[in-house]
């Protein structure tokens, strides 16, 4: 009798180690698929993150969009602008626009808004401000300047341009055209 007892708790000593093992590999198994879940899931969230990134629209710095509000107030028409170009030069900014004057002809100009920060307060101001290379008048940019905390303060448009880069297609051509 107490052999068949002895054999009996081997036999179930054996089996508990075996459901203990497989209980183990089970949570191992579920371990794996859990890190192959959220591996999956990060790589895919990367990915929307580079891409979400890529498509944005790049942005300006405030100088730009301060420029930019200061050549909508000096159209007839602001809802035509449609800013072609930005340079930035030392403490200017320069912007390139397109815009439908008064008669409905199709104009180009340049406005270029200097920028320089005040010793009391350290805002910024603008210091100078040219349209086709014609300075503005002083009060003009000195009034403007008093309104730039009004500007910041609604967030104005700082969408700059597309890239103006050509595909590069033309250029192959050329290569391979050698007459």
């Amino acid at each position: 009798m107490t052999t068949d007892k002895a054999a009996l708790e081997v036999a179930a000593a054996r089996r508990a180690e075996e459901r203990q093992k497989r209980a183990e590999a089970a949570a191992r198994r579920a371990n794996n698929r859990k890190l192959i879940r959220n591996g999956f899931l990060g790589f895919v969230f990367l990915v929307s993150l580079f891409t979400w990134w890529g498509i944005q629209k790049p942005q300006g710095t405030i100088h730009v969009g301060i420029c930019r509000s200061f050549v909508e107030l000096h159209l007839r028409y602001p809802e035509t602008l449609k800013i072609t170009a930005v340079e930035n030069i030392n403490n200017a900014i320069r912007l390139y626009y397109t815009a439908t004057g008064p008669f409905g002809e199709f104009k180009s100009d340049m406005m270029e808004c200097g920028f320089a920060q005040n010793n009391q307060t350290g805002a910024i101001v603008l210091d100078s401000a040219t349209l086709n290379r014609n300075p503005l008048p002083k009060d003009d940019v000195d009034r403007f300047s008093r309104t730039i905390p009004i500007v910041v303060l609604f967030k104005p448009d700082l969408t700059l341009p597309g890239s103006t880069v050509k595909s590069g297609t033309e250029d192959l051509q050329s290569l391979w055209n050698w007459d």
